[in-house]
């Protein structure tokens, strides 16, 4: 009798945990199949995160590959080379030549330098301390040739709202030549420093055109209280109302003149209702008709 109980209870434990096991297994199929390909650490660091948190999906091309594995304050300060062409007059143009990623290795901060590029071109070196406030790690599962695939292109990589009212990710695209201060070579690991920046949301760009909207609109009814420009003028020149109410006098003057009176010829001719063009039509046809039998007969 006890065997059998032990027996039961055995078969029951086994019974609950194969339950537990399979509700595991349902809600964790994903995880379950990123245990199944290598771990890749990915270090970015961003100067602003928005509503960026641990567990938040990374996505590459738009595929999601991965989570954020933890977000911490950074610890560590960089600084950015620019290099800018220097045009025959001696000075260095405003756009950069080139843009390299930033770098805790050379701390210095001295003046601008001058050098020579292998093509013969002449720059100007200077560096640029930046602030990058947060460390995120990245949690990638991909196999071998996908990485050594993707990881060898030039990236951007931003914080982005995954929808209009919310939600946040991280997206690891290819960069476009356009962008090419952003393009960075993704390093590997815990030590690697891959650099980000947080794209605006859909709703700030909303409110951002609104607001820019309102300053124009403000800009311009202040132009026109001081009296700036035509519709200004128009309205803050008393002068020019004054003109343009005696405009109107006169011609209101002139048109009383030109009034015709009671018994003119004008007068009756607006008073008729059509009688004398119905008339005169009836006389059109009298003459028309007329003229047509007066034609000579052509056998004649």
């Amino acid at each position: 009798m006890s065997r059998t109980l032990g027996t039961r209870i055995l078969v029951g434990f086994f019974f609950f945990v194969a339950i537990v096991l399979l509700v595991w297994l349902t809600t964790n199929a994903k995880n379950l199949s990123s245990l199944l390909k290598p771990e890749t650490i990915l270090v970015v660091y961003f100067p602003e995160i928005g509503m960026l948190r641990q567990g938040d999906p990374v996505r590459i091309a738009g595929l999601e590959i991965g989570e954020i594995k933890s977000l911490q304050l950074n610890q560590v300060d960089f600084v950015e080379t620019h290099e800018h062409l220097v045009n025959q007059t001696g000075l260095a143009d405003d756009r950069p030549f080139r843009r390299l990623p930033p770098s805790s290795t050379d701390q210095s901060i001295g003046p601008p330098k001058r050098t020579t590029t292998p093509e013969g071109l002449a720059i100007e070196v200077r560096r640029i301390p930046v602030d990058y406030k947060v460390r995120a790690e990245l949690s990638l599962a991909w196999e071998t040739a996908e990485k050594e695939k993707w990881l060898a292109h030039d990236y951007v990589i931003y914080a982005k709202q995954a929808t209009f009212i919310g939600g946040m990710y991280v997206a690891i695209d290819p960069a476009e030549p356009s962008i090419d201060s952003w393009a960075r070579k993704v390093e590997e690991g815990t030590e690697g420093r891959n650099f980000g920046r947080l794209e605006v949301a859909p709703l700030e760009k909303v409110g951002d055109w609104f607001k820019e909207s309102g300053d124009k609109i403000g800009n311009a009814l202040e132009r026109i209280d001081k009296g700036e420009g035509t519709l200004g003028l128009l309205i803050r020149d008393r002068s020019l109302h004054d003109e343009a109410k005696k405009a109107l006098q006169t011609i209101s003057e002139a048109a009383d003149r030109f009034r015709p009176e009671e018994n003119s010829t004008i007068t009756k001719l607006m008073k008729d209702e059509g009688k004398l063009f119905e008339k005169l039509e009836t006389a059109i046809d009298n003459i028309a008709r007329a003229a047509e039998s007066m034609k000579p007969n052509e056998t004649s």
